[in-house]
Protein backbone atom coordinates (compact mmCIF):
# COMPACT_ATOMS: atom_id res chain seq x y z
CA UNK A 1 0.00 0.00 0.00
CA UNK A 2 2.80 2.54 0.23
CA UNK A 3 4.29 1.67 -3.02
CA UNK A 4 2.48 4.25 -5.04
CA UNK A 5 4.18 3.13 -8.43
CA UNK A 6 2.95 -0.39 -8.19
CA UNK A 7 -0.56 0.12 -6.88
CA UNK A 8 -1.04 2.52 -9.77
CA UNK A 9 0.31 -0.12 -12.17
CA UNK A 10 -1.71 -2.58 -10.69
CA UNK A 11 -4.98 0.01 -10.93
CA UNK A 12 -3.67 0.55 -14.45
CA UNK A 13 -3.65 -3.21 -15.42
CA UNK A 14 -6.95 -3.86 -14.05
CA UNK A 15 -9.01 -1.34 -15.22
CA UNK A 16 -7.36 -1.59 -18.44
CA UNK A 17 -8.08 -5.31 -18.86
CA UNK A 18 -12.06 -4.40 -17.72
CA UNK A 19 -11.90 -1.75 -20.47
CA UNK A 20 -10.59 -3.77 -23.57
CA UNK A 21 -13.11 -6.93 -22.75
CA UNK A 22 -15.70 -4.08 -22.08
CA UNK A 23 -15.03 -2.11 -25.91
CA UNK A 24 -14.59 -5.50 -27.50
CA UNK A 25 -18.00 -6.77 -26.59
CA UNK A 26 -20.38 -6.56 -29.25
CA UNK A 27 -23.21 -6.85 -26.43
CA UNK A 28 -21.71 -3.97 -23.74
CA UNK A 29 -20.79 -6.27 -21.49
CA UNK A 30 -18.70 -5.05 -18.36
CA UNK A 31 -16.78 -7.25 -15.83
CA UNK A 32 -18.99 -6.30 -13.00
CA UNK A 33 -16.46 -8.29 -10.28
CA UNK A 34 -13.50 -6.91 -11.62
CA UNK A 35 -14.92 -3.46 -11.78
CA UNK A 36 -15.63 -3.72 -8.08
CA UNK A 37 -12.50 -5.04 -7.41
CA UNK A 38 -10.79 -1.89 -9.16
CA UNK A 39 -12.80 0.16 -7.12
CA UNK A 40 -12.44 -0.93 -3.91
CA UNK A 41 -9.22 -1.10 -3.93
CA UNK A 42 -8.78 2.40 -5.26
CA UNK A 43 -11.00 3.33 -1.78
CA UNK A 44 -8.86 1.19 0.16
CA UNK A 45 -5.81 3.19 -0.84
CA UNK A 46 -7.44 6.91 -0.55
CA UNK A 47 -8.51 6.10 3.14
CA UNK A 48 -5.42 4.22 3.86
CA UNK A 49 -3.11 6.80 3.39
CA UNK A 50 -4.65 10.54 2.96
CA UNK A 51 -1.59 11.21 0.81
CA UNK A 52 -2.14 8.91 -2.04
CA UNK A 53 -3.80 11.36 -4.59
CA UNK A 54 -0.39 13.72 -3.71
CA UNK A 55 1.96 10.75 -4.25
CA UNK A 56 -0.06 9.20 -7.12
CA UNK A 57 -0.41 12.37 -9.43
CA UNK A 58 2.50 12.46 -10.45
CA UNK A 59 3.15 8.81 -12.12
CA UNK A 60 -0.63 9.41 -13.54
CA UNK A 61 -0.24 8.38 -17.60
CA UNK A 62 -0.73 11.35 -20.11
CA UNK A 63 -2.97 8.84 -22.29
CA UNK A 64 -6.56 9.88 -22.49
CA UNK A 65 -7.72 6.84 -23.45
CA UNK A 66 -11.58 5.76 -22.41
CA UNK A 67 -9.86 3.64 -20.14
CA UNK A 68 -7.32 5.71 -18.43
CA UNK A 69 -9.45 8.69 -17.98
CA UNK A 70 -12.30 6.91 -16.18
CA UNK A 71 -9.75 5.38 -13.52
CA UNK A 72 -8.74 9.11 -13.60
CA UNK A 73 -12.46 10.15 -12.54
CA UNK A 74 -13.04 7.88 -10.63
CA UNK A 75 -10.29 7.88 -8.11
CA UNK A 76 -10.51 12.30 -8.34
CA UNK A 77 -14.24 11.26 -6.85
CA UNK A 78 -13.14 9.05 -4.43
CA UNK A 79 -10.58 11.24 -2.82
CA UNK A 80 -13.00 14.20 -3.06
CA UNK A 81 -15.79 12.09 -1.29
CA UNK A 82 -13.11 10.85 1.36
CA UNK A 83 -12.79 14.47 2.00
CA UNK A 84 -15.58 14.70 2.53
CA UNK A 85 -16.14 12.43 4.55
CA UNK A 86 -18.27 9.78 3.15
CA UNK A 87 -18.63 6.36 4.16
CA UNK A 88 -16.92 3.58 2.32
CA UNK A 89 -20.26 2.61 0.47
CA UNK A 90 -20.37 6.21 -0.83
CA UNK A 91 -17.03 6.11 -1.90
CA UNK A 92 -17.76 3.00 -3.51
CA UNK A 93 -20.70 4.50 -5.40
CA UNK A 94 -19.22 7.27 -6.05
CA UNK A 95 -15.89 5.70 -7.69
CA UNK A 96 -18.10 3.52 -9.81
CA UNK A 97 -19.86 6.32 -11.29
CA UNK A 98 -16.31 7.87 -12.19
CA UNK A 99 -15.56 4.55 -13.32
CA UNK A 100 -18.74 4.00 -15.83
CA UNK A 101 -19.06 7.62 -16.21
CA UNK A 102 -18.41 8.01 -20.26
CA UNK A 103 -18.83 3.87 -21.21
CA UNK A 104 -21.51 5.45 -23.16
CA UNK A 105 -19.29 7.16 -25.43
CA UNK A 106 -18.46 3.90 -27.18
CA UNK A 107 -21.72 4.17 -29.30
CA UNK A 108 -20.65 7.56 -30.14
CA UNK A 109 -19.49 7.60 -33.92
CA UNK A 110 -15.82 7.68 -33.75
CA UNK A 111 -15.23 10.55 -36.66
CA UNK A 112 -17.23 12.83 -34.25
CA UNK A 113 -15.13 11.78 -31.22
CA UNK A 114 -11.59 12.09 -32.96
CA UNK A 115 -13.34 15.25 -34.94
CA UNK A 116 -10.47 17.77 -33.87
CA UNK A 117 -12.56 21.39 -35.48
CA UNK A 118 -15.52 22.66 -33.61
CA UNK A 119 -18.65 19.81 -33.63
CA UNK A 120 -21.52 21.05 -35.41
CA UNK A 121 -25.26 21.13 -33.80
CA UNK A 122 -26.00 17.41 -35.26
CA UNK A 123 -22.85 16.70 -33.86
CA UNK A 124 -22.59 17.99 -31.17
CA UNK A 125 -26.35 16.29 -30.32
CA UNK A 126 -25.14 12.91 -30.51
CA UNK A 127 -22.00 13.88 -28.54
CA UNK A 128 -24.44 14.95 -25.98
CA UNK A 129 -26.18 11.53 -25.94
CA UNK A 130 -23.33 9.39 -23.92
CA UNK A 131 -24.70 9.92 -20.84
CA UNK A 132 -27.88 8.37 -21.60
CA UNK A 133 -26.01 5.81 -23.32
CA UNK A 134 -23.71 5.17 -19.89
CA UNK A 135 -26.40 4.78 -18.06
CA UNK A 136 -29.13 2.57 -20.64
CA UNK A 137 -25.28 0.45 -20.58
CA UNK A 138 -24.84 0.33 -16.70
CA UNK A 139 -28.57 -0.51 -16.20
CA UNK A 140 -28.02 -3.73 -19.10
CA UNK A 141 -25.24 -4.79 -16.80
CA UNK A 142 -27.81 -4.77 -13.88
CA UNK A 143 -26.37 -1.49 -12.32
CA UNK A 144 -29.34 -0.25 -10.87
CA UNK A 145 -27.75 1.95 -7.97
CA UNK A 146 -29.68 5.44 -8.41
CA UNK A 147 -26.78 7.12 -7.04
CA UNK A 148 -25.15 6.07 -9.54
CA UNK A 149 -27.14 5.87 -12.34
CA UNK A 150 -28.35 9.31 -11.51
CA UNK A 151 -24.45 10.50 -11.20
CA UNK A 152 -24.21 8.88 -14.84
CA UNK A 153 -26.38 10.82 -16.65
CA UNK A 154 -25.60 13.87 -15.15
CA UNK A 155 -22.10 14.26 -15.01
CA UNK A 156 -22.30 16.97 -17.58
CA UNK A 157 -24.80 19.11 -15.89
CA UNK A 158 -23.80 22.64 -14.54
CA UNK A 159 -25.16 24.87 -11.58
CA UNK A 160 -26.49 27.44 -13.35
CA UNK A 161 -28.94 24.99 -15.95
CA UNK A 162 -26.46 25.11 -19.03
CA UNK A 163 -25.42 22.06 -18.53
CA UNK A 164 -26.92 18.68 -20.25
CA UNK A 165 -29.04 16.60 -20.66
CA UNK A 166 -31.84 17.59 -18.17
CA UNK A 167 -30.13 21.41 -18.00
CA UNK A 168 -30.49 20.74 -14.10
CA UNK A 169 -29.78 23.74 -11.30
CA UNK A 170 -27.42 23.26 -8.38
CA UNK A 171 -30.02 22.25 -5.80
CA UNK A 172 -31.31 19.35 -8.83
CA UNK A 173 -27.69 18.42 -8.71
CA UNK A 174 -26.49 15.59 -6.37
CA UNK A 175 -23.82 15.29 -5.00
CA UNK A 176 -22.35 12.76 -6.54
CA UNK A 177 -22.94 14.01 -10.42
CA UNK A 178 -21.34 17.60 -8.89
CA UNK A 179 -18.29 15.92 -7.68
Amino acid sequence: KNDFQKTLKILYQSNNGLFMNFLASSNDIIEVDLMNEVVKSAVYLIKENSNYMKETMQHFSLDYSLAYHSLHVSLYAIHLGNVLKLNNEELTQLGIAGLLHDIGSKKVNDAIKNKEAKLDIQELEEMNQHPTFSREIAQKNHINNPYILDAIIHHHEAHDGSGYPHNLISKDIHIFASI
